[in-house]
């Protein structure tokens, strides 16, 4: 069989065709893994590759000299030139920020070490220190002290997160080495690696390369490639959540690299900066590095191939060069300056031109190794957004202090394992005079000092010093007479040691990089030094995180017997009208508690399937919204005869009850008033500062039947909740959670105060409307009453935008104010007519200014989207079916679901939903998404077509599937799916990055709705085992649940110290409802959910 039309097309239209070459040839799987890995756009790529390429052959690039002014002084500190007390004041403020928690750091990790001699990852790497530590244990060590300095400032616990791009050659072996050596006692949590993108490599006419007859050759797209890769694996969206503010990036291969700096840290957040450089002074005129200095007006760095040796060789007044700024790849970005780089700018950057010998297959199918270049490869570079920076700032360092990169194998002149030994242990040589320390000899005599050392010889005395005991010198002055005495008789040994040193430097590399942490634990101490054979390693300090920390287990307690209440005279909450006894598993619950931190994502999309083919009858019992409201409307009584007596609870809804008291135990104890709890550190986080957690609770307390709960929870909103504050709050999470909660709890209590309530937030969020286009801005000071969008961009997202209409407008009904429910609807019918949809499938982002989409050819019903399709559906049944443009936009839209992002897995075939980009198809589902099968099955119970149901059932499967198939029995955020049947693979595969769990609900959402239409127990059955796991993976003893960092460690699944509201107002609701057989606990002819699970009533005639 040929390959599908489409591609040979496609593929033709853009001189591919040879990648098809071999078809014949390839068996089933390599024919998927090559379609599958034809990236959207490859004949533009090649072009341009082709392109460049040939620019760069016919001649040097643009010289740049008339047009360069080196940086203004006003933009250059220095850790030369710069006073004790300036350097003191930066060192101070950014040891504040790190004791915050606001400072990550970022390693651009690279590739393998193919120019040092080694097939690994360059930070795997030893370069023949007498501890034999790598390159990432040198690392991870100094980020442990720098977080033990900033602790011991402040009198507090922090972590600076490392996150490591990697590519997808080398993301395993890094995972691996990581698990090795026990993360190098760094909190794993705190530890994320992800991957950069991958482009074809080239032939100089334009042809991508195949490296294997199924196979495209592909590279990394350089340093540059972080900023897609920080939206591709939602890298920005976990800062965020952890409340990280300012970002240290850096190269693996410099060994001196200063991890999280304090100092300059310090400099760019009191300089304002949003972008900052370390730069070292050039050794010398031609050195072939990169300069740091102003291009017509803006900052960049400017290529030493791209000024004339005359403009290199320029002198200042003082009579150093004048462009002597060199760029070592070290810099400070702003969360918000990344992000908006992501979002705004990356497309911008120039692409640039490496020539490579690439492998390749000739037309013969023979493998051949090119003697010289034959390919090229297009890469971006990370320093090339400077242009972009609102207030660059740099920091001139001492490059004997900070920098000496790892670039070449030992054969070559410089930048080599010997050159990058040197230079560490010359600094901590320097260290150890600078503290008053002596070196003896064999003989017990002093061996003279040498304090001018070049960059190609060895200190007189080897001396290494763990970052574990000092990061930049400061822990040797506080060393004791006593130890200094030891420190001089060990070096006694020197001669002898030096000597062994060098004649073992043969094989260093492999010897020494196996040697685990714990045979070094185990070799004699002494604090700090080593000498250089036998290593001796200092005793590392206990990581703030290690096994001293874990977590303590405690038997979950039997549940009290719930109250029960009944609801109010015209609203009735009914108890199950059967009393359905179920066995339970009185299984002891064991609770791991340890702190993290992790914010919500924005609630999951609600989309289904086809338009052509559905049959709607219409309800008899609704009629479309008055054109007129007139005036406000009161809570819908129930008609009497549906006045039933309450029964007994079953045991599974008793258990759910127990579960959300112990939360509550743990909100009304350690968080009481605010937004989130922090359950393990008793402690609370702030969003908006509004009482977030309760708010979304107060329903799920009444449907419950919690009545004691709810009225101190009343008392709070009557006495303390107060709008009138100088905030700003995000429209969508505002408008869902407390628009939502508070009108839902008015329908149900019948008390007008959580009306009052409503009308006082709905006014104050309405000037995000005010924008030109009156698509709403994201966020809103509800104190001021003005509005903007995010600082670093104009756009909103389209699920923000499109998922507060059943608030809003309902919001009109009550109040009989016309406003509200105007101004979404508006934006409901400008989305209608707007071009750039795929089938129905909407963009990700919408620019406020213009109305227009954003970001065109990305479709997702993961977070940016996906409530969108939900509120289509909902709308259209809150309103009483009239509303055909929102029913026919649904429709079409599950369609283009079924069309573009249906497929199946393998080995059980699962259907799952994945997401498409620029034509590429890629197999990641959200758990975000799990709240399709459920919209699909409330649109097939309002009359839609029978084929959502059968598309739901399926989808709740897989859902399923995701908790089933990991260890904990709970789903990670993010899965992704294997679309070929391998040996020994599940279904569902997991990446690092993705495996938390933040106790979302959107499958247990789904089960509920499954239940309820269908009947079939194995919905509860599942939920059941949801629950159970919840209670053994995420409980903390002394009240509250936690989100979770690792799904798959049974063992300790590294407990994220968060519990988000939405577990109260959602999860824990949903539970209790799909436990329940009584079909009018919620009636779902009666009233539908919002996003955030408030139960609204469908509009009936008066």
């Amino acid at each position: 069989m040929g390959p599908p039309e489409e591609v040979r097309a496609r593929l033709a239209s853009c001189g591919q065709s040879h990648l098809l070459r071999f078809w014949a040839e390839l068996g089933p799987a390599q024919r998927g893994a090559l379609l599958a890995a034809l990236p959207p756009g490859l004949g533009e790529h090649c072009r341009l590759a082709a392109a460049a390429a040939g620019a760069r052959q016919r001649g040097p690039p643009e010289r740049l000299d008339g047009r360069m002014e080196p940086l203004p002084a006003r933009l250059l500190g220095s850790a030369r030139r710069s006073g004790p007390a300036a350097l003191e004041r930066w060192e101070a403020e950014g040891l504040h920020q790190i004791s915050q928690n606001k400072v990550a750091v970022l390693l651009l990790a690279g590739g393998q070490g193919t120019r040092l001699g080694v097939s690994y990852p360059k930070g795997m790497y030893n370069v023949g220190l007498p501890s034999g530590k790598t390159l990432y244990q040198i690392q991870a060590e100094r980020i442990r002290k720098v977080e033990q300095l900033a602790g011991q400032r402040h009198h507090c616990k922090c972590a600076i997160p490392w996150y490591i791009m990697t590519s997808e050659f080398t993301l395993g072996p890094t995972e691996e080495f990581f698990v090795d050596h026990n993360y190098f006692n760094l909190d794993r949590s705190n530890v994320v690696m992800f991957e950069q993108r991958m482009l074809p490599a080239v032939t100089f006419d334009g042809k991508a390369i195949l490296e294997e007859k199924g196979k495209i050759a592909m590279a990394p797209d350089g340093n540059g490639g972080l900023y897609r890769a920080l939206v591709d694996n939602k890298i920005l969206d976990d800062m965020k959540q952890r409340g990280i503010q300012y970002v240290h990036v850096y190269c693996v291969d410099n060994i001196l690299v200063k991890m999280a700096d304090p100092v300059f840290i310090g400099f760019c957040v009191s300089k304002g900066a949003d972008c900052g450089a370390k730069v070292v002074e050039k050794a010398y005129p031609t050195e072939p590095v990169g300069v740091v200095c102003c291009v017509d007006g803006v900052y960049q760095v400017v290529e030493y191939s791209e000024i004339s040796l005359e403009t290199a060789q320029q002198q200042s007044p003082n009579g150093g060069l004048m462009y002597n700024a060199g760029n070592i790849c070290n810099h400070f970005f702003t969360v918000e300056f990344l992000e908006m780089v992501a979002q705004k700018y990356e497309p911008q950057l120039k692409h640039h031109v490496a020539i490579k010998k690439v492998p390749y297959i000739d037309k013969e199918g023979n493998l051949v190794k090119p003697l010289k270049p034959n390919g090229i490869k297009l890469e971006k570079f990370v320093f090339d957004v400077f242009p972009f920076s609102k207030n660059f700032v740099a920091f001139e360092v001492l490059r004997e202090e900070e920098f000496s990169p790892l670039k070449n194998a030992d054969t070559a002149d410089k930048d080599t394992p010997t050159t990058a030994r040197q230079a560490l242990l010359a600094q901590h040589y320097r260290w150890a005079l600078n503290a008053g320390a002596r070196f003896l000899d064999e003989n017990g005599c002093r061996i003279p000092e040498k304090l001018s050392l070049s960059g190609t010889e060895d200190p007189p005395a080897v001396c290494e010093i763990s970052p574990l005991v000092s990061y930049f010198g400061e822990k040797w002055k506080q060393l004791s007479r006593l130890q200094r005495s030891i420190i001089l008789f060990l070096f006694a040994f020197l001669a002898v040691c030096g000597v062994i040193s060098y004649t073992s430097m043969g094989e260093p590399w492999k010897s020494l990089t196996n040697k685990s942490l714990d045979d070094q634990r185990a070799e004699p101490e002494i604090p700090g030094l080593k000498l250089a054979n036998p290593a001796v390693l200092p005793a590392p300090q206990k990581a703030d995180a290690n096994l001293g920390d874990d977590p303590e287990l405690s038997p979950q307690k039997p549940p009290k017997p719930p109250h029960v209440r009944r609801g109010p005279s015209n609203l009735q909450i009914k108890a199950p009208r059967r009393d359905v006894r179920l066995k339970t598993r009185h299984d002891t619950s064991r609770v791991l508690e340890e702190p993290v931190q992790a914010d919500k994502e924005e609630k999951t999309e609600k989309s289904v399937i086809s338009w052509r083919g559905a049959v709607i009858e219409p309800d008899q019992s609704t009629e479309p919204p008055s054109s007129k409201i007139k005036e406000p409307e009161k809570p819908s009584s129930v008609e009497a005869e549906d006045q039933k007596e309450p029964v007994p609870l079953n045991e599974r809804q008793t258990a759910v009850i127990e579960a959300f008291r112990h939360a509550w135990k743990g909100y009304k104890d350690f968080a009481w008033g605010h937004d989130e709890l922090k359950p393990l550190s008793k402690s609370y986080s702030e969003w908006f500062g509004l009482g977030l957690t309760l708010i979304d609770a107060l329903d799920t307390m009444w449907i419950l039947g919690l009545k004691e709960e709810f009225e101190e929870a009343r008392k709070w909103v009557a006495n303390d909740l107060v709008f009138d504050k100088n905030v700003d709050v995000n429209l969508f999470e505002s408008t869902i959670r407390i628009l939502g909660g508070l009108l839902s709890t008015y329908h149900l209590s019948g008390d007008s105060l959580f009306l009052e309530k409503a009308k006082d937030i709905g006014n104050r969020l309405m000037p995000a409307f005010k924008t030109p286009s009156k698509i709403p801005y994201s966020d809103v000071n509800i104190g001021r009453g003005t509005a903007h969008p995010p600082r670093w961009t104009s756009d909103s997202t389209v699920a923000e935008v499109t998922s507060i209409q059943l608030e809003f407008r309902e919001l009109s009904r009550l109040t009989g104010d016309e406003k509200f429910q105007k101004a979404v609807d508006e934006v409901m019918k400008h989305v209608h007519t707007l071009s750039g949809k795929n089938d129905g499938l909407v963009p990700m982002f919408i620019n406020t200014n213009s109305g227009q989409f954003t970001h065109l050819g990305v479709y997702t019903l993961g977070a940016r989207a996906d409530s969108y399709y939900e509120y289509l559906l909902k709308q259209w049944i809150q309103g009483g079916k009239k509303e055909n443009e929102l029913l026919e936009d649904y429709m079409r839209a599950i369609e283009g679901v079924k069309k573009h992002l249906l497929q199946t897995s393998q080995p059980k075939k699962l259907t799952f939903v994945g997401e498409l980009a620029h034509g590429h198809f890629s197999a990641k589902m959200d758990h975000l998404v799990c709240f399709l099968p459920g919209t699909l099955a409330l649109g097939a119970h309002n009359g839609l077509t029978a084929d959502h149901m059968k598309l739901a059932e399926a989808l709740i499967e897989t859902c399923y599937q995701m908790y089933a198939q990991v260890e904990t029995g709970l789903s990670p955020e993010i899965v992704h799916f294997n679309l070929h049947a391998q040996k020994g693979h599940k279904d569902v595969e997991i990446k690092p990055a993705d495996r938390h769990n933040l106790l979302r609900p959107e499958t247990v959402e789904s089960l509920f709705y499954m239940y309820r239409f269908t009947g079939d127990k194995k919905y509860q059955d599942w939920g059941w085992e949801i629950l159970q796991n919840f209670n053994k993976y995420t409980r903390v003893p002394t009240g509250g649940y936690t989100s979770i960092n690792n799904v798959q460690n049974r063992s300790n699944p590294e407990p994220r110290d968060k519990m988000e509201s939405f577990f109260l107002g959602e999860t824990l609701k949903y539970m209790f409802l799909l436990f329940s057989d009584d079909i009018d606990l919620i009636n779902l002819d009666k009233y539908v959910f919002n996003t955030e699970a408030h139960p609204l009533p469908i509009w009936v005639p008066a």
